[in-house]
């Protein structure tokens, strides 16, 4: 199996758990704004759904950072959040766009 095959499984296999939480837990998407909800107010600051995402990556990779053989769904884990955050993040650029007349979120997330 050539890397990007090894690859695309993993992204096929965080799909996969992605769809079944969302059977328990629903949403992906509306449980981040749920929770950058929670998060504003307990902060008493704007988190967005994106930094919600973000922030639980962050927490993957501090048990990662801890794990002296991290099990493989952590990293599976990390993955989703991500695909989360950027699936948020281009939702808030959507709306931003068309909210601006198609200015706003032209280009990609960089850094």
């Amino acid at each position: 199996m050539s890397d990007a095959e090894s690859i695309a499984q993993v992204l096929r296999d965080v799909s996969a758990i992605i769809r079944e939480l969302e059977g328990q837990h629903g949403q992906a998407i509306s449980q981040h704004r749920r929770l950058a909800k929670l998060w504003s107010a307990y902060l008493d600051t704007n988190i967005t759904e994106t930094d919600a995402a973000v922030m639980l990556a962050l927490l993957k990779i501090s048990r990662i950072a801890e794990s002296v053989c991290p099990p493989s769904d952590s990293f599976l884990d990390l993955i989703g959040y991500a695909a989360i955050a950027t699936t948020c993040a281009n939702e808030t650029r959507a709306s931003a766009s068309s909210n601006n007349g198609g200015e706003a979120g032209a280009d990609k997330l960089s850094d």
